[in-house]
């Protein structure tokens, strides 16, 4: 049965106003995140600025209000015909909404890069306690933390612009293949930089309360390296999976490589609300590790979930949405494997 004109009307109306609310909640979610960073870049502690820490629980507020806006919109706007989850909501104001708050996240850590160049000094969080290191250790990661911060910067901006449906689809895809190969290159160069980085810290005599002889020490430092690790891995099968015109793939890697970035935000942004209880219930030197932790896998698991059962990769295997450049042969879209929800193997 088809709807009648007035309830079109009125869901244009209601589509309109809820874009619109979005669109505000959106703005108010990036200054927010540029905000902490910004104060970050600025010589701030995560540990004992009073602008960092009052925002980082504001920023919790609003990241529990932002998700309870997106589960009555999903209510309100989903497609009920839809057999998965991708049919249901992928063109409701719920879904735009929640990719657009993911990358709020990157625009601030963009921002972050942005400022330390402006300012043109090693911004690290003071409380790493690197002042603690030999004179020639100290001044390496001086050295190593431009292309790490500048790199990353680049990466965050970049990658935001891959996910924008009228940009990726841009001149046969021509500029998204350019930003990809950014995305990879200044990614793994910002990578090792850090691998530099964290592995000077590694003598460190002493870290949030935590000498370099304790495993807590050295769960925190872990952490660094499998982000480090996890990130160079989805981007290089990212990259050979374009190369390999196997589309689902390379959109299931590049997803996860979201992923690790996001995790790199949510570790400085959520610091303070997990941080807090975590030394709480469990002490102080628990809880920097545990919160890094916690902010590497909730992420990893959030996209795994997506990929696997969203029904998102199905749709870009059967080629759908213009999601394919237009030399590209409806066959080297497919999975080698037909059927099979498999895009996280590498043959």
């Amino acid at each position: 049965m088809e709807p009648s004109t007035s309830s079109k009307a009125t869901n244009e109306v209601a589509l309109t106003f809820t874009h619109t609310l979005n669109g505000v909640v959106t703005m108010a979610v990036v200054l927010q995140c540029v905000y902490v960073f910004t104060c970050f870049a600025d010589g701030g502690s995560l540990l004992t600025d009073p602008r960092l820490i009052a925002n980082m629980q504001s920023a919790t507020y609003t990241a529990f209000a932002v998700l309870v806006v997106i589960g009555i919109e999903m209510l309100c706007f989903r497609q009920p015909a839809g057999k998965t989850f991708w049919e249901r909501y992928k063109d409701t104001p719920a879904m735009y909404l929640a990719i657009a708050i993911v990358f709020a996240h990157m625009l601030g850590f963009g921002a972050y890069g942005l400022v330390s160049l402006v300012l043109a000094r090693n911004t690290l969080d003071p409380a790493d306690g690197t002042d603690q290191l030999p004179k020639a250790m100290k001044e390496a990661i001086d050295v190593a933390y431009w292309p790490h911060v500048i790199g990353m910067g680049l990466c965050m901006l970049a990658t935001v612009l891959q996910f924008v449906p009228q940009v990726r689809q841009w001149d046969n895809y021509s500029f998204h293949k350019l930003n990809g190969w950014l995305i990879v290159v200044a990614g793994t160069i910002g990578v090792l930089a850090s691998f530099v980085i964290n592995s000077l810290e590694l003598f460190l005599p002493m870290r949030y309360g935590s000498r370099n002889t304790s495993p807590h020490f050295w769960m925190e430092s872990l952490d660094f390296f499998v982000a480090g690790v996890g990130a160079l891995t989805s981007s290089t099968l990212g990259a050979y999976y374009a190369v390999k015109r196997d589309i689902p793939r390379h959109a299931a890697w590049m997803h996860r490589l979201v992923a690790w970035w996001m995790s790199a935000s949510a570790a400085r942004i959520y610091f303070i609300p997990l941080f807090v209880p975590i030394s709480t219930y469990l002490g102080l030197q628990y809880a920097n590790w545990v919160e890094a932790w916690i902010s590497l896998v909730v992420p990893l698991v959030i996209v795994e979930l997506w990929i696997q059962f969203s029904g998102r990769f199905e749709a870009l295997e059967s080629g759908e949405e213009g999601n394919k450049p237009k030399d590209v042969d409806s066959e080297d879209v497919k999975l080698k494997t037909p059927g099979v929800k498999n895009y996280g193997a590498t043959t």
